[in-house]
Formats: structure tokens, sequence, C-alpha cells
């Protein structure tokens, strides 16, 4: 049996939630995790850029206002639609999937790169642009946020406990809750960000060149989805998510993966600061009519 209409409410809601990713718990373990590797200037400068003492806090704002009507045009930027065949087939293939100035994920993390270290950025840009750079590498590492099946499984209506929700909801929600939640969000948060940061035996981030160079953020970035669509036919629908409850089996294989999937955002959000901490000391070449990708309708890039 699929399922039945009785889920029809719950869809209504989550259709517009695919800007949800990784809910603010794993958001806000993403941003502490990155905090780690940061020196103490670099977390004032992005303290500073952001407008929030509270990097976290940054990085759920996207998620928050892109539900007002002022910044309602910005929900597709959350996510990329992969038209691939899960769970016999993904990947992402462009120009199926992404074409310059798509109103997508890809285009927004370029442009708000760009926008963050150029000199000739406003105030208001600059804040706005690194509060969304908190929030993408976080989106980009969420399966379904790299995934057009059934609206990334939002419209995939499943339990999770006894609870009915849809499987988006599930990787967003429901396994950073269960695996790391409690009353208090942030030391939640918190307390998971310092055991991925003290399980790294590196300790000190690593990067390729790709993502060691601004001017490189699409293929930074469309790694990063590359490698998160892969998971939605190695994890996401290695089990079947229909006449089960999720919350058994299926959340004990999940929740390794959101667990290495936080980690990793963690990580190279860290380094994607300082990539552009560090070139935004020095660049002063990049001027509004020289980008080469436009956010559609966005105020930041009229």
């Amino acid at each position: 049996m699929r399922p039945s209409d009785a889920f029809s409410h719950l869809l209504i809601y989550n259709l517009a939630g695919t800007a949800f990713s990784w809910g603010d718990l794993g958001h806000r373990t993403t941003a502490y995790l990155a905090e780690l590797y940061l020196t103490d200037d670099e977390l004032r400068a992005v303290q500073h850029n952001t407008g929030f003492d509270d990097i976290s806090d940054a990085a759920v704002w996207p998620d928050q206002v892109s539900k007002t009507p002022e910044y309602s045009y910005t929900a597709s930027w959350h996510y990329l639609n992969v038209h691939d065949d899960p769970p016999s087939a993904c990947g992402i293939e462009l120009p199926r999937d992404h074409q310059p100035g798509s109103s997508d994920i890809l285009t927004a993390f370029v442009n708000h790169s760009k926008i963050a270290t150029s000199k000739h950025s406003s105030a208001e840009q600059l804040s706005e642009a690194f509060r969304f750079l908190l929030h993408w590498v976080g989106d980009s590492h969420q399966p379904l946020h790299a995934e057009g099946f059934k609206r990334g499984g939002g419209e995939i209506p499943v339990l999770f406990e006894a609870e009915p929700t849809n499987l988006h909801i599930v990787w967003d929600v429901h396994i950073p809750e269960k695996l790391r939640g409690q009353p208090d969000q942030r030391q939640a948060a918190k307390d998971w960000a310092k055991e991925l940061f003290n399980k790294d035996t590196a300790q000190l981030p690593s990067v390729d060149k790709t993502c060691s160079d601004p001017g490189h953020a699409f293929e930074c970035v469309y790694g990063w989805m590359q490698e998160a669509n892969q998971l939605v036919c190695s994890s996401v629908f290695a089990k079947s998510v229909y006449d089960v409850d999720l919350g058994g089996s299926y959340y004990a294989q999940a929740a390794p993966v959101v667990n290495h999937q936080i980690a990793r955002a963690g990580k190279r959000l860290a380094l994607w600061i300082k990539t552009v901490l560090n070139e935004s000391l020095s660049n002063d070449s990049i001027v509004p009519n020289e980008w080469d990708q436009v956010v559609l309708d966005s105020p930041i890039a009229a």
C-alpha cells in the first residue's frame, strides 16, 4: 500500500518546506563545528559580516526569512532539482539539471561567494551573502536537497516513530533530532559539533585546490551536491520507505550518514569561510556588472 490521502494536509505544509534543510539543529551544528576550526580573528570577521554574535543564528536565518513575503523568492535557492531516477540511477547532469542563471543553490552559492569577496558590496549585501553562505554549505550536504524526485521526497508521505510526516522532513529534522536532539537546541548543537571536532584526527582543515579559490565556487559546490546526490541512491532509498516506520531499522542505517554529512559540512564551511575572507582582503576587481550569473529577482543583485 502506497501513502494515502490521509497525509495530504502534511504535504500542503511541507511542499513549501523543501527549504528546511537539516532543520535548525543540523544548521546550528554545522555552524558551531565550522567555528571550532576558525581562528579568533576569523570568527570575529564572520560575526561582524553576518551581524550575529552567534553564527548559528546566521546559519538558520535563510530558512526563517524564506517563509516571509519579502524573501519568498529565495525558496528555490535551497536545492537543486535533479532529474535522475532513484534508486536505480543517481547523478547530476549538466545542462539537464542546471543552466547558467538558474534560480537554484548552485547559482546562489556562486553569487553569494562573489558578493562576499567584493569590496563593492554594500554592508547589507555583505551581511546577507555571509548568512546565505553559512546556510548553503549545510544545504548542499543534505541528500534530498540534491534531488528532484517527488520534490526531494517532500511528496512521499511516511511514518517516523508513528508520526505521519514526509521523507524530506525525516532527513531534515527527524533523524538529526533523534540522533542528537534535546530541549536546549543550541546546547545540543554545540555538544554535537564538539564531538565531531574531537573525532577529527586531522584537526587542521585540509582542502583541494578547487575549494581554495572563490573563482571556482561553482565547481566546489557542484562537487558537494554530486556527492550528496549519490547518497540518495546508496542511503535514502537503500531501504524501502513505504509500509514501514522509518524510526527503526531505516533510522539505524541513515543516522551515521547524517552524522557524516554534518561533519563534512562543518569542516567545509570553515574552509570556505577562510577562503572567502582571504580573498576579500585583496580582491577589489569584482563589480556587480561582472558577475557571471545573476540571482533571479534578488534585491541584493540589483
